[in-house]
């Protein structure tokens, strides 16, 4: 993945305070969770390729139902 690219999550467990910048690093991260509707499933999917490349160690996603 490109340096100049930049993903964003619901929430994060970063390895120590953020950065001034408020964009970790993929070394700062620990946990990525992903919350979205099922319509969105399939676009996490490349997100979850994305994070295993740059490393980090834990991702997880949940599916909202509304009802």
């Amino acid at each position: 993945m490109a340096d100049d690219v930049i993903l964003s999550c619901d929430a994060a467990l970063l390895t120590g305070p953020a950065p001034d910048t408020r964009l970790a690093r993929p070394d700062h991260v620990w946990l990525v969770v992903e919350i979205a509707e099922t319509t969105r499933l399939r676009g996490l999917k490349i997100k979850r390729i994305a994070y295993a490349t740059v490393g980090v160690p834990v991702y997880r996603r949940s599916r909202l139902q509304w009802r």
